[in-house]
């Protein structure tokens, strides 16, 4: 089904907000059982307006890189698994720092980047 047509039709902006409001944003949506689309729109006054449907997240393109010759088609894709693997817990960890959750950032993500250059060497690229 489309979405209705609207005169003043809602268009999705991007912001930065310091690391503090967007916390208290958060604990204000999770209180409310909304999200911070909601909070905004309630501290602005803009209560009457909601989007026709939910949000949709959008997907950045791939960067597709030229697969080195030689490699056994396998390997290739185990590595892809394990590389894959890796940016998953980096951004669950990003994720996990900006909720404020305590633990050694540093040390992890080096270890995770120890580990990436490993099998980088394993296989360069592009040779």
């Amino acid at each position: 089904m489309a979405r209705p047509k609207s005169s003043d039709p809602l268009v999705p902006v991007r912001v930065r907000l310091p690391l503090s409001v967007v916390e208290t944003l958060n604990c204000e949506a999770d209180q409310s059982g909304g999200n911070v689309s909601d909070v905004l729109r309630a501290k602005l006054n803009l209560t009457g307006v909601a989007p026709a449907g939910s949000a949709r997240r959008s997907k950045r393109a791939r960067r597709v890189l030229p697969a080195p010759t030689g490699l056994d088609p396998e390997l290739g894709r185990q590595l892809v698994t394990i590389s894959d693997a890796l940016h998953q817990i980096a951004r669950e960890l990003r994720s996990a720092r900006d909720a404020g959750m305590s633990f050694d950032f540093i040390t992890v993500v080096g270890e995770l980047a120890a580990i990436e250059a490993t099998l980088a060497a394993l296989v360069p690229v592009g040779k």
